[in-house]
């Protein structure tokens, strides 16, 4: 798969995401996008709930077992893909909401 399709995906599972686990009454999801020096940042922030501790903790330590896993595979593709493209992604607590960070490199041209 080549990285911008792969990236595709990773942007929208983060952004698809994002209002599937909230309970606000008014929520909201913020995407921006900044161009860097040989990379891309796109930061994700919403108002939901946050992202649970043993969540993350599942996707630093990168295994799952039958009794230590997660909700799903959503966290878990987004930190593979970002490593396949030899991004980065971090995930920042916002009080009530979280911004997903990613950082991708931008290919050279041709």
């Amino acid at each position: 798969m080549p990285v911008d399709s792969l990236f595709d995906t990773i942007c929208s599972n983060v952004i698809e995401n994002a209002p599937q686990h909230t309970d606000s009454p008014e929520p909201w999801i913020r995407v921006t996008v900044k161009a860097g020096e040989g990379h891309v940042e796109v930061r994700v922030a919403d108002n939901g709930p946050g992202i649970e501790d043993h969540e993350l903790a599942l996707v630093e330590e990168g295994t799952e077992t039958p009794l230590k896993h997660g909700s799903g595979i959503g966290l878990t593709l987004v930190v593979w893909g970002t490593d396949i493209a030899v991004g980065s992604v971090t995930f920042e607590s916002e009080g009530s909401g979280t911004c997903v960070v990613l950082e991708i490199p931008v290919a050279g041209r041709g």
